[in-house]
């Protein structure tokens, strides 16, 4: 946990799944003493801020981690694919190998 003036950073160097607010707590912090938390993850679990946050909004920055796909610049690959390309429906498909 990394603290100057108003400001807490709470960095991690493993891998990290956001379930739960347990990260918080787990370093000695309720998230609901802050005015404000960034959490830097396309996929955080909205329902762990919503019985007490006053606005909940993602951010899509750019970069290998958006979860906007068709933004990541993917161009090696068999067009259309779901979803990277527009009007393309999902349809899932097994394909087994074997020797």
């Amino acid at each position: 946990v990394l603290t100057w003036d108003n400001v807490t950073v709470v960095v991690f160097s493993k891998t990290l799944s956001l379930f739960d607010r347990a990260m918080y707590f787990a370093n000695g912090l309720d998230p609901r003493d802050f005015d404000l938390i960034v959490v830097k993850s396309p996929h955080t679990e909205h329902h762990m801020y919503e019985a007490w946050a006053d606005c909940n909004f993602n951010v899509d920055v750019p970069g290998a981690t958006s979860a906007n796909l068709p933004t990541l610049g993917h161009t090696i690959c068999a067009r259309p694919i779901y979803p990277l390309d527009a009007d393309v429906a999902f349809a899932p498909r097994a394909t087994v190998y074997s020797r």
